[in-house]
């Protein structure tokens, strides 16, 4: 079997860390700062400075035991460190031993010295063993309210671990994290804090048990060491470049793989266990997604499933969330951790999260002045130009936008925060609803998405009267507006197609409301009327059409039909008409061909060439006869659409604009 220093070896060598320089002495004095092999990683990464000192002679000969001690004592050990350190723990641990079997009790050694840790007394450490040993964990909640009074009290340097709850009073925690100190790291804080709760919670015999193990959510080691195993795992997957894996970044792709393959994680059952569930705030989570996140609170639901890890985009964020129920009978609970540990819970809504965001700016900006200080340091910037910075930003040559400036204004960063942790919330609040069988993940997303698309239509399609216009129009101060003007350059054909009505048909009609399907109904509806009653031709060609030379509406058009016929059911039966988008795009091919056939004939007068003009002029009189026959069919498909679907007059139409 390996000594622990040649295990810290090993662990060192596979990450690249490891020196030749490194001899047994280093490896043991660094063993006697992190406790563990598998904690020398994350330790020596952190303490480079030190190690540094040591290899260069900076040792002094500890006076306790004839080890080797770091010059300047022990500050730069955790709190947990500092207390398994003491000189007495031997003795203590011979006291609390013998007490416990004469109790009949037997427990571990490894637990006899967290226990003494904070609690001194080998009499008290024996009571509350005892007393905790043998109690299941039952609640989440109650773990870590051992620890904040049971512990932190008795071990300085050590702070709670419940920061916040749910301002509604549901059992929906945040959990004290690791502080984030890379911006880029919070997927991998956000992976660790899932999986450490996860194995606190779930893979636990008793409280003790339990509580020993809220060490793994608190500590920085830990998470550092667990962070260069996530990162050995993508780098020996070869998912990605090295460069693109160290720039600390948890794309999307990186944390499903990391779940399904890191040592760790799947020993807890991986992707069975966790879900990575990115842009689902931001409308563009694929729709399978949503229904495998939608089977897991079901399983809730039923009672079949007692823990789950969720890793949660939001925005440009991560965020980690836990459910927990013990078992069937328990209450089930929300555990929610941030990397930065901004609150999340007791200041709900707009208001109240925008007033609690800039207080809390307000109370951070000496420290946020001295940091300006400190990277313009060579430009010796005076007070008011260090203000000037802290309020209004830095402007960097390019980029207009400052919300991609390095050094924003302070409105930019208090909304940028505020809607970060709105999407935390919304998550927070549609996992818990989903857990407890008071709404579906995907008719929540699909009410978001119509709010989306109904909002942006509502903006752009209507002209400042109000009026729904088909083609694009411009008014006198340069804006435009249209239909047109909605899906070719607010939004994109495409988009249109894949993003809303393709999104929709994956979700599926079950998960739509009544009153949803009646108001997509009524908004093809609205538009194709809007379209009908534009006489003249639509010959704009849009932002796909440039190749071809085919108007916008004959790619919308057949978009619009599929939505209809989705909301319809998706069978409209061998009998039914042509779609009204159809009939309407045919209209207006009529009605280019006659314009085409207008231009020939005056062409072929001006060239006075009679075969050409009677050419011209005969099928100037065909395309007429069509154009006459296409809209006549047209506005009947358009009355037999409406007549076929009824759309309730009580419904709201969210696409409409509200005019003062």
């Amino acid at each position: 079997m390996a000594t622990p220093a040649g295990a810290l070896t090993q662990h060192l060598i596979e990450v690249g860390m490891f020196k030749p320089e490194y001899n047994e002495d280093i490896l043991n004095k660094i063993l006697s700062f992190c406790g563990a092999p598998e904690h020398g990683v994350g330790w020596v990464l952190e303490n480079q400075d030190k190690i540094d000192q040591w290899l260069a002679g900076g040792f002094a000969q500890d006076a306790v035991g004839g080890g080797w001690g770091a010059v300047g004592g022990d500050q730069d050990m955790d709190p947990w460190q500092k207390a398994m350190s003491d000189p007495e723990l031997p003795v203590r641990l011979v006291v609390l031993s013998e007490t416990l079997q004469q109790s009949g009790v037997s427990v571990p050694r490894p637990m006899l010295e967290f226990v003494l840790a904070f609690h001194k007394d080998p009499l008290e450490a024996a009571v509350w063993l005892s007393s905790k040993f043998s109690e299941p964990v039952d609640s989440a909640r109650a773990v870590f309210g051992i620890y904040d009074q049971d512990i932190v009290p008795n071990v300085p340097g050590l702070e709670r671990t419940i920061i916040d709850q749910d301002i509604n009073s549901r059992p929906i925690f945040q959990i004290r994290s690791v502080q984030q100190k890379d911006g880029n790291a919070c997927g991998y804080h956000a992976i660790h804090n899932a999986s450490a709760v996860f194995e606190m919670l779930c893979t636990t015999a008793n409280v003790v048990e339990a509580v020993e193990r809220v060490q793994m959510v608190t500590s920085e080691q830990g998470f550092v060491q667990r962070f260069w195993n996530m990162q050995h795992c993508l780098k020996q997957g070869g998912i990605a470049t090295v460069e693109q894996i160290e720039t600390n970044v948890m794309e999307r792709h990186f944390a499903t793989y990391v779940i399904a393959n890191e040592q760790n994680i799947s020993s807890f059952g991986g992707a069975d266990r966790f879900l990575c569930v990115p842009d689902v705030v931001s409308g563009h989570s694929p729709a399978s997604l949503l229904h495998e996140w939608q089977a897991i609170f079901d399983r809730f639901v039923r009672a079949e499933q007692h823990c789950h890890g969720f890793i949660i985009g939001c925005m440009d964020h991560w965020i980690a969330c836990l459910l927990h129920r013990a078992n069937a009978e328990s209450q089930l609970e929300l555990l929610v951790l941030n990397s930065d540990n901004r609150l999340l819970l007791s200041s709900w809504g707009d208001a109240a999260l925008e007033a609690a965001v800039d207080m809390e700016m307000a109370g951070n900006k000496e420290s946020a002045l001295k940091s300006i200080q400190r990277h313009f340091k060579d430009e010796n910037l005076t007070p008011d130009q260090l203000e000037d910075i802290y309020l209004n930003g830095r402007p960097e040559p390019g980029i207009n936008d400052p919300q991609y400036w390095n050094w924003r204004p302070r409105w930019v960063r208090l909304q940028t925060d505020v809607s970060t942790r709105r999407a935390a919330q919304d998550m927070t609040d549609i996992i818990w609803k989903c857990a407890n069988g008071q709404a579906s993940v995907l008719n929540w997303f699909a009410t978001r998405l119509l709010a989306s698309w109904f909002g942006s239509f509502r903006e752009t399609a209507f002209n400042k009267d109000g009026i729904l216009v088909a083609d694009r129009q411009t008014d006198e101060g340069g804006h435009c507006c249209g239909i047109e003007h909605w899906v070719s350059s607010v939004r994109s054909y495409s988009d249109f197609r894949m993003n809303f009505v393709h999104k929709l048909m994956e979700i599926g009609l079950d998960h739509l409301t009544d009153e949803q399907v009646a108001q997509l109904k009524s908004f093809v509806k609205e538009i194709e009327g809007a379209i009908k009653a534009n006489t003249e031709k639509l010959s704009r060609q849009g932002t796909l059409s440039a190749a071809n030379g085919t108007p916008w509406i004959h790619f919308f058009l057949p978009v619009l039909d599929e939505l209809f016929e989705f909301v319809q059911g998706g069978k409209p039966g061998q009998d039914a008409p042509p779609s009204a988008g159809r009939a309407l795009a045919d209209r207006n091919t009529a009605l280019m061909a006659m314009e085409q056939a207008e231009n020939d004939l005056a062409s072929a007068i001006m060239a006075g060439d009679v075969p050409a003009c009677k050419q011209s002029a005969s099928a100037l009189s065909a395309a007429y006869s069509s154009s006459k026959v296409l809209t006549r069919q047209a506005s009947d498909r358009v009355k037999e659409q409406m007549q076929r679907e009824p759309t309730e007059l009580q419904i709201s139409r969210p696409w409409r604009p509200t005019l003062a």
